[in-house]
């Protein structure tokens, strides 16, 4: 999904800048860099260039052209890499695998390119950029996106220019994809503990692998104080 939005919007936007990242270069390969070459011939004047240079390439009228930055952050070193330029669109994918200093640092950078202002501007378009971290909950940046995201309340004194109106977050199941086959619940997650089976069966982010809780419930076990009053 999130490679084929960045493709929509170069394919729309010409001089469009997008960003897909991965954690590692063999997940990027694996689930981005491999399919993009027969994807190329699929949406029309486009290429993709491979070897270290992992951009793909909408060709527009004249000499404009979108580009498509295909990366990896896995360690903090890593991030400098990526700080530098500005996007119209970052897609972080599988976004808990990532450090959560790399989103926090990352994601700003979806702040509009100089490249496609002008077709912006003529389209009628907001000018600035879109961050989308699209994952399954359990990881090492869960907490955070929890915080941000879903509860939308992150340590106000280590955060304190938060902007709950800036986050936002939507929850999809198994249920909500119709490319599963009808046996991949009992077939592939019957196994996992029963915590990784709530995150990856129900999108469950109140759950974590080791919790003492284990049972936690927020819809059972939180009340307001209005409630117990």
């Amino acid at each position: 999904f999130g490679r084929w939005w960045l493709y929509s919007q170069a394919k729309k936007i010409p001089g469009y800048r997008g960003l897909i990242l991965r954690c590692t270069y063999d997940q990027l390969l694996k689930n981005h860099l491999q399919f993009m070459d027969r994807e190329a011939g699929m949406i029309g004047g486009a290429k993709y260039s491979g070897g270290n240079v992992r951009q793909f390439k909408i060709q527009h009228e004249g000499d404009e052209e979108s580009v498509i930055f295909c990366g990896f952050c896995d360690d903090e070193a890593d991030i400098i890499g990526h700080i530098g330029p500005e996007y119209d669109g970052i897609v972080l994918e599988e976004g808990v695998t990532l450090l959560p200093k790399a989103i926090n640092e990352i994601s700003p950078r979806a702040r509009g390119s100089s490249f496609a202002l002008a077709a912006k501007i003529r389209l009628g378009l907001p000018e600035g950029g879109q961050c989308r971290t699209l994952t399954n909950p359990g990881g090492r940046a869960m907490l955070y996106l929890v915080d941000h995201y879903i509860t939308q309340k992150p340590d106000s004194k280590e955060y304190p220019n938060y902007d709950a109106s800036t986050h936002g977050h939507l929850t999809g199941t198994l249920d909500d994809n119709p490319y599963l086959h009808e046996n991949y619940e009992r077939d592939n997650l019957s196994h996992l503990s029963a915590a990784r089976y709530k995150q990856l069966r129900y999108g469950d982010w109140s759950v974590m692998a080791g919790q003492f809780f284990g049972a936690y419930d927020p819809a059972k076990h939180v009340q307001s104080l209005a409630a117990v009053s």
